[in-house]
């Protein structure tokens, strides 16, 4: 879970067509900012965690007919329509006669929206009960986070635990027309999503989501604080706890028909759903084929740099990670992050966050960190989640804090805000954009560990060679129907042996298709691009303050500024 929470709710809120984001009217005379900023309410309004994620104050954006919980919808969706007409509506404006930031706004909603419309016909191939990013797995922390500064706030946090079992049953109900379609996912996914949710339920999760609230509502109503906690108390009894209980007993009944092989080219038209959806992920028009030969191409170079670190001296191999001895803390490594970038970043006015330990009921199934973004209107409420889960090794601490943070997407979200760009530019979801820079500060931010050169170039290297793997056993499992003996025999190439390391890759690629397409293809966009830069610090500020879009508008614009 990164920086896509919202993106996936206005994703799904498009499938079910619940609040029909594309459907702004235009009026004779309304300004092209008028036009996309009317959008941008529209999306950001879909439904009440959406907005309470994208605005503290929405009646400053003149948003006054407030959303009531998660929107109920049928899964009939005419978003195709819906699309097409969009773009119309866009191409009535003359481009060339914009502002240069609304040219990059009318660039980025135009391939927005084509890319929309290419997919539209896979809309069934969803993955919406990702056990990673499913809004099942993200709901609790989601819950636990939301801002409770108002009485409208209030009220609006209530009507969404009341429409959260309808809003399951929708969800569910797509899954069984998958059945009928002979499309569900495969039983080890499914496993994966029930197991979940009973771990939620046994692990007490709600007792997280109840202390956030209280600890809310305490400072900013006082004097209902009693009567609203009484009132949360029985809200998640009689509304979460049931529509996790039913999700569990539907998705168990769903089990005897999901196949033994989860694979998306194993699915009619699977192989070109995954040729959408790596253009989706990736944010590259290339083909498939295309990108595995890149990959292979960068992973070889990765492995051969590491082949030359060795031989030159292989005990850097042993000390490389003495860095974490010196960073021992979270709190360490973020202030040893913030000072050691400043001569390669721009400078950002406020990046303050807070750090938050993910509850025990979550941590076998979330990231071993993550960021959430902080409403557009209210900078300063940064929040960094730290799984202390045993499967993860804090030994990666320090990349994983630099992915997130500094100068990861922490930084990159809270410096595209002092940008003031139209405002629907901070609802468009490019996830190679966003976790391709991330993996890109990740991995050049192994310089600041206090490392030798030699034992910096081995950790880059190492991650980049790991990055590109995984990459390839996404389009080796998907595109190309690798089985697990087809797995193992590559991953065997490549250092990686062993039954339980192949299943279990097999089954996380299986779990969330394309799901490491945006950190690799995007970082290496990325690593392409900084050649046509004549300095780290120029290249890292003019692709922080164009934020995210696809990568063949970042090169234009970029070659449009020499």
């Amino acid at each position: 879970m990164r920086r896509c929470l919202i993106s996936f709710l206005l994703i799904i809120s498009i499938i079910l067509a619940s609040c029909q984001p594309l459907t702004a009217p235009r009026s004779p005379g309304m300004s092209f900012r008028e036009f996309t900023d009317t959008l941008f309410c529209d999306w950001a309004s879909c439904d009440s965690l959406t907005l309470n994620y994208t605005l503290k104050e929405p009646s400053r954006y003149n948003i006054t007919q407030l959303p009531q919980g998660f929107a109920a919808s049928s899964t009939n969706s005419s978003s195709h329509s819906e699309t097409e007409n969009m773009l119309q509506r866009l191409n009535e404006y003359e481009k060339d006669e914009l502002p240069k930031q609304e040219q990059i706004l009318y660039d980025t909603l135009e391939d927005y929206l084509t890319l929309e419309l290419s997919g539209a016909s896979y809309a069934k191939f969803a993955d919406i009960l990702n056990p990673s990013s499913g809004i099942q797995a993200q709901l609790p922390v989601l819950l636990a986070e939301f801002h409770l500064d108002s009485k409208e706030d209030v009220s609006q946090y209530f009507l969404l635990l009341q429409s959260v079992p309808s809003y399951f049953q929708l969800l569910v109900q797509m899954e069984k027309e998958k059945q009928t379609s002979e499309l569900l996912p495969a039983k080890t996914t499914l496993e994966h999503v029930i197991g979940q949710c009973r771990s939620f339920l046994s692990e007490n999760g709600c007792q997280m989501i109840k202390n956030c609230f209280n600890q809310q509502i305490r400072t900013n109503f006082p004097k209902e604080a009693t009567e609203l906690a009484r009132r949360h108390d029985s809200y998640l009894e009689k509304y979460l706890i049931p529509a996790y209980k039913d999700m569990i007993t539907s998705l168990t009944a769903l089990l005897p028909d999901a196949s033994a092989d989860g694979a998306l080219a194993a699915y009619p038209e699977g192989k070109k759903y995954y040729a959408y959806l790596f253009r989706q992920k990736s944010g590259s028009s290339e083909a498939v084929a295309v990108w595995q030969k890149k990959l292979l191409k960068r992973l070889q170079r990765a492995e051969d740099k590491l082949l030359s670190y060795a031989a030159e001296d292989p005990s850097a191999f042993r000390t490389c990670e003495d860095y974490q001895q010196r960073n021992s803390s979270p709190e360490s490594i973020l202030d040893t992050l913030q000072e050691k970038m400043k001569a390669d970043f721009p400078s950002c006015r406020s990046t303050a966050y807070e750090l938050h330990r993910v509850d025990a009921s979550l941590e076998n199934y979330l990231s071993p960190a993550f960021y959430l973004t902080p409403p557009i209107d209210d900078t300063s409420n940064n929040a960094i989640y730290i799984n202390y889960s045993p499967q993860y090794s804090r030994s990666s601490l320090f990349n994983t804090l630099a992915h997130e943070a500094y100068p990861g997407h922490l930084f990159q979200n809270c410096y595209m805000r002092e940008q003031n760009l139209p405002l629907l530019r901070y609802l468009m979801d490019y996830p190679a954009y966003t976790e391709g820079y991330a993996t890109y500060a990740e991995i050049y931010s192994y310089r600041y560990t206090g490392a030798s050169p030699a034992e910096v170039g081995i950790l880059q290297n190492n991650a980049i060679a790991s990055h590109c793997l995984y990459a390839l056993c996404d389009i080796g499992i998907h595109y190309d129907h690798w089985n697990k003996t087809q797995l193992s025999s590559f991953l065997g190439e490549h250092g990686i042996s062993g039954a339980e390391n192949t299943t279990r890759i097999y089954d996380a690629i299986i779990d969330s298709p394309g799901s490491y397409l945006p950190y690799t293809v995007g970082f290496l966009q990325i690593e392409e691009l900084r050649q046509h830069f004549p300095s780290a610090k120029s290249f890292h500020t003019y692709l922080l303050s164009m934020g995210p879009t696809s990568f063949s508008i970042l090169k234009k614009y970029a070659a449009s500024e020499k």
